[in-house]
């Protein structure tokens, strides 16, 4: 059995994992959740937090396990648990990037952005100009197209303001660290955050071992959790009759 570390995107917190982590448990996997700093329940403020700010707290959270971790990153967290892994290769089994950003060396987030031609976001940027919120109204079509009303209305409660400094912050890694460790992807077909078209060329330019599909939104941990379970199940098996 493996040791799950999810890392969520901008503007969520641990909550979104909240479906998916019960599931790997009954399957005997251990789940590790947190929320970043200035998401969900941190109390930093969103203007200081930088990229570092972000490893570190995933370092902290690894270094406690006796065990090697299989790194999971939704979105934005695809760029955290990319950095995260230049630091801890020795501490991580395996990388998954669910719906997520996958950088070469030298690569933000913004570079990202024209790289793949992403459209804007729907955001208002803080008086200090080191933060961003995300309209509730647009996360429905954004994050949660498929999921129930139900779950719409309460996720939207939780949305954080998102941290600018990340997003400026070019990625550093090399061959010798994050090169060596296994990659999966997890596309999801109906995106409206990160299409499916943007996701595959990513994997093509940073080829992972293997890719799995779900035909759903941008948050499948809410509208597909047993499938997007039985995907890292799976990965789990590789991942471990390959160390």
């Amino acid at each position: 059995m493996s040791t799950f570390v999810f890392i969520h995107g901008a503007f969520l917190g641990e909550w979104c994992w909240e479906k998916v982590t019960p599931l790997l448990q009954e399957a005997g996997h251990k789940v590790i959740t947190f929320d970043l700093p200035s998401h969900g329940n941190d109390p930093t403020p969103p203007s200081n937090v930088s990229l570092k700010d972000y490893c570190n707290a995933v370092c902290q959270r690894i270094d406690e396990e006796e065990n090697k971790v299989i790194l999971v990153g939704h979105s934005f967290g695809g760029m955290v648990i990319t950095q995260v892994t230049e630091y801890r290769s020795h501490k991580i089994e395996a990388l998954v990037y669910l719906s997520a950003l996958i950088p070469m060396n030298g690569e933000s987030l913004m570079i990202l952005s024209e790289k793949y031609k992403m459209p804007p976001l729907p955001i208002t940027l803080s008086e200090d100009q080191m933060h961003i919120t995300l309209k509730p109204s647009s996360a429905r079509g954004l994050f949660y197209n498929n999921c129930s009303d139900e779950i719409v209305i309460e996720m939207e409660k939780k949305l954080s303001p998102q941290p600018l400094l990340p997003y400026i912050t070019k990625i550093e890694i090399t061959d010798e660290n994050y090169g060596k460790i296994p990659r999966y992807y997890i596309e999801t077909l109906k995106d409206n955050a990160l299409s499916f078209k943007t996701q595959r060329e990513m994997y093509m330019n940073v080829p992972c071992q293997a890719a799995f599909t779900i035909d759903t939104d941008h948050s499948p941990f809410l509208s597909a959790p047993e499938e997007l379970t039985t995907h890292l199940n799976n990965i789990s098996a590789i991942s471990g009759n390959n160390s």
